[in-house]
């Protein structure tokens, strides 16, 4: 155990005097993977095809803030919908506008939840990062959550009626192909669970962590994965909904571990030293809980060469 925490002290040292290429870096790596597995996962713009634009776009999003990551997501989504119909990418971008009016309105903050759980949904285990955002973020990231879900849902509904929607039929106008895309969006019944469990584990798990108990963050994480678990089988097996169990379950596998990390780094302390504190004044009376953190130091090493230690015993003798 001392060893992981000296690595971690190590990590934060590293992390403290190499920031300013670090955070760059884990941002240029991010846009390009989000911005291949759009491409991949759609692909109706073949000029899109060359790799220099993604390349370009991430090396853009690399120093500016993390919404442009988002924005771009939307635009490239937007020009692979306008390859399937100019009526579909209209509804979409009417869509986005509103989302992002909604974000504006309610201010969550987190503008790169939205890009991960794209990125997540395209790679169908966005439950990957429900559990980690609950322990980390507050109440109103849900917002973004809600919205790159919704995205998702949208990109899913295009590449299962490719054929509807891109071509149409001979009784299928304009209008009846806009309204039958949006009432699919409305009655995907996948993406609505997904949506409805994100919500509820996210909430669950940010109301756990904050209690004033042992092992707060270790019982959040357990409650928001049986959560999460319970409610998206119970979609699957008793309300027919269809989900990918296998990628259910390596979702939640990699939100276990990745909330066990955030953890380790973000929240480790020793509740065998707790102390507790009551003080007042001419108010209140306050009771005060204190936990102490695990601290340690990288330990220094000294290296003393024998042959001079020796040397110099016998000049003293």
């Amino acid at each position: 155990m001392m060893g992981l925490l000296v690595f971690r002290e190590q990590v934060k040292t590293f992390y403290g005097k190499y920031s300013r290429y670090i955070l760059p870096t884990c941002k240029f790596v991010f846009a390009l993977t989000a911005f291949i597995s759009i491409t991949l996962a759609t692909g109706y713009r073949t000029a899109l095809n060359n790799p220099f634009i993604p390349i370009l776009l991430a090396v853009i999003c690399a120093f500016t803030p993390s919404a442009m990551i988002t924005f771009f997501i939307c635009c490239l989504i937007l020009i692979h919908l306008s390859a399937v119909s100019i009526e579909i990418m209209v509804v979409a971008a009417v869509i986005f506008i509103l989302m992002f009016l909604l974000y504006f309105v309610f201010k969550p903050g987190n503008a790169w939840l939205m890009s991960l759980i794209i990125l997540l949904g395209i790679w169908d285990i966005p439950g990957a990062a429900i559990l980690s955002i609950g322990l980390v973020t507050g109440p109103l990231s849900v917002v973004p959550v809600c919205f790159g879900l919704i995205t998702c849902g949208m990109v899913s509904l295009v590449n299962a009626d490719f054929s509807v929607l891109a071509f149409g039929t001979s009784s299928l106008n304009v209008i009846q192909k806009v309204i039958y895309y949006m009432e699919s969006v409305l009655q995907d019944e996948k993406m609505l669970l997904i949506l409805v469990a994100a919500m509820v584990t996210i909430w669950l798990v940010w109301a756990v962590r904050r209690l004033s108990i042992n092992y707060a963050w270790t019982v959040a994480l357990a409650v928001g994965t049986v959560l999460y678990t319970l409610l998206v089988l119970t979609g699957n097996f008793i309300f027919d909904v269809h989900v990918n169990v296998m990628a259910v379950v390596i979702s939640v596998i990699l939100g276990i571990a990745t909330g066990a990390v955030l953890e380790f780094f973000l929240f480790a302390v020793d509740y065998s030293r707790t102390e507790y504190a009551q003080f007042e004044d001419d108010d209140y009376y306050y009771y005060v809980k204190a936990v102490p953190k695990i601290s340690v130091t990288k330990p220094e090493v000294q290296v003393k060469n024998i042959t001079e230690a020796a040397e110099d015993a016998r000049e003293d003798e």
